[in-house]
């Protein structure tokens, strides 16, 4: 039995014993990866400002929600009772007035009226535009 030989251009990389990739599909696999990370990169920088976002907005929720309840206590409890709760004219009294706030908020030093936090670089901030008073609660804005 002759052993027949195979003509050089028909020889695989099989008869060779070789493995792994080419060139040419280490170089795509560059190219692809290089693709999903320059779009992936943006889109992580803009979630992660839709999210400080959130988060400061649920700040501003949960403050406006402590006015209204802080102000319905102190229309039940005049005055003189034990259970009413100091009136709403700082951001201290506001902290003073959530449950458990998130410790990054702040008073501002140079305004009273003023919660400030730097969340992702960006400084978020409530401002009390009215005090509370016995027959209104206080009034918050927002600027962000």
């Amino acid at each position: 039995m002759e052993k027949k030989i195979k003509p050089l251009s028909l020889l695989t990389s099989k008869d060779y014993g070789q493995k792994g990739f080419t060139l040419i599909e280490l170089i795509m696999v560059i190219v692809i990866l290089g693709i999903l990370a320059a779009v992936a990169v943006p889109k992580y920088q803009s979630l992660k400002g839709d999210a400080s976002k959130a988060a400061a907005n649920g700040m501003y929720a949960g403050a406006q929600a402590a006015c209204a309840i802080n102000f319905a206590n102190n229309m039940l409890h005049p005055a003189g009772d034990s259970a009413h709760s100091a009136l709403i004219t700082t951001g201290d009294t506001l902290l003073a007035a959530m449950d458990n706030p998130p410790a990054d908020w702040t008073q501002d030093t140079s305004d009273n009226k003023k919660l400030t936090a730097p969340i992702s670089g960006t400084t978020y901030t409530i401002t009390i535009t009215s005090d509370e008073t016995a027959t209104a609660k206080a009034q918050l804005s927002k600027s962000w």
